[in-house]
């Protein structure tokens, strides 16, 4: 902690390393937006080949929306995905607290309970709820590059392309569930 903080300083006052410290620091959203949208791009494409066809992406993801997030300190990075008349229903988010996550996402507290309902009614109380997901699966603890210790994962190529296949393939298979759920519930 605070010995390394020492020797940074250090390192910030020899020569000229104050001004290069300073558009570092300017580069770091850039640098961190580049490998979570990086992840998220083969998260999108190993995804692809997963889901139902009758899935669809709604929404896709800016390395700009990324980096704002991350500069802000808050907030997530979501994907949506529709099917049928529901639109934005499924989605896989790189949530800040949660990590990653697939489901359904419903911000409507009536439509949240009546979803939820449903689905317990028909399946029993499979899968976690939490804020504004009714039915969700946390397919990850970390790795989302939304804190300093997720970025530090996703800076190895390996790290990053074995992390994109395992939450692509748990959420493909979630998606695809909730899917077949729905569809025979209608």
């Amino acid at each position: 902690g605070s010995e390394l903080m020492k020797e940074l300083k250090e390192l910030c006052l020899r020569d000229d390393n104050l001004h290069v410290a300073h558009h570092l620091a300017e580069a770091l959203p850039y640098a961190k937006a580049f490998l979570v949208h990086d992840i998220w791009k083969k998260i999108m494409d190993d995804l692809e080949g997963k889901l139902d066809e009758n899935i669809k992406r709604s929404s896709d993801i800016s390395e700009d929306a990324i980096r704002d997030v991350i500069r802000k300190g808050n907030g997530n990075i979501t994907l949506y995905y529709s099917f049928g008349s529901k639109p934005d229903y499924l989605c896989v988010e790189a949530n800040r607290e949660l990590g990653y996550i697939a489901g359904i996402y419903e911000e409507d507290t009536e439509k949240f309970n009546e979803i939820r309902r449903r689905l317990q009614d028909k399946f029993g109380p499979q899968r976690e709820h939490r804020y504004w997901w009714p039915w969700c699966r946390i397919l990850q603890r970390d790795g989302t590059g939304l804190n300093s210790n997720g970025i530090e994962k996703l800076s190895n190529d390996e790290t990053r392309n074995e992390l994109a296949k395992c939450i692509a393939k748990s959420a493909g298979e979630e998606l695809n569930s909730i899917y077949g759920i729905e569809r025979h519930l209608r």
